[in-house]
C-alpha cells in the first residue's frame, strides 16, 4: 500500500511503536523512512519529517542512514 508506504507515516509508526515500548520495530521504521527516494512526490515533505524522525532516532539510541534513496537510472540503449 502506497500510503502506508509514505515516510511521515513511517515516522509516525515509529513514535506509536516507542509509546508502546517496541523500539527496535521503531528504529526499522524510521530507516524505512529515510530510505524513501529523495526526489519527486515524497522529497516534498522530507525536511519537515526529517528533523523530528532524526529526533525520535536520537532519543532511542537508533542508528539511521539519512541519505535517501537514488532513484534507478535508466540504461542508455547501446551500452553494457
Amino acid at each position: 500500500n502506497e500510503r502506508s508506504e509514505y515516510p511521515l507515516n513511517r515516522v509516525l509508526l515509529a513514535r506509536a511503536l516507542v509509546e508502546v515500548d517496541d523500539e527496535e520495530r521503531a528504529c526499522e521504521a524510521l530507516n524505512e523512512a529515510f530510505a524513501a527516494p529523495s526526489e519527486g512526490r515524497w522529497a516534498l515533505t522530507r525536511e519537515r519529517w526529517s528533523r523530528d524522525a532524526e529526533q525520535l532516532a536520537a532519543q532511542i539510541s537508533c542508528e539511521v542512514s539519512t541519505t535517501p534513496a537514488v532513484a534507478a537510472i535508466p540504461a542508455v540503449p547501446g551500452t553494457p
